[in-house]
């Protein structure tokens, strides 16, 4: 059973689900049906969801991976409150047109949790 991977995973999609309907908000408001049109409001929403979809899936894989071959709870639930939170934190961060400290401590959390989730199905596999 991946009860905690699954929990993680719709959670994620729901946020993806939520960031997706941004941007198709936007491209209304502004009559946009390809790109940003020079919006700046869209073109982060767009970055946003982008880059959501650049890193959540492959950690998503790698977290049923990891629950699958017997990863511990406790590392299993690290990882998915870091993904959650890297992504809202990436929100958060990308509110203004500078680099905050909260897109960067996104940004270090989403690949902490690739490098955890990857090294232990790396380490899962040989061991």
């Amino acid at each position: 059973m991946i009860q905690i991977s699954a929990t993680y995973a719709g959670l994620l999609l729901l946020t993806m689900l939520g960031l997706g309907a941004r941007v198709s908000i936007l491209r209304v408001k502004h009559g946009v049906s390809m790109g940003s049109g020079d919006q700046p409001d869209l073109a982060r929403a767009l970055r946003v969801f982008g880059n959501f979809t650049e890193w959540v899936p492959m950690i998503i894989i790698g977290l049923v991976l990891s629950e699958l071959v017997g990863a511990p709870a406790l590392l299993l639930h690290l990882i998915g409150i870091a993904v959650i939170l890297s992504r809202l934190l990436h929100v958060a961060g990308l509110r203004a047109d500078r680099a905050t400290a909260a897109r960067s401590l996104g940004a270090l959390l989403i690949m902490a949790s690739g490098l955890t989730t990857g090294g232990y199905l790396v380490y899962a596999s040989v061991v």
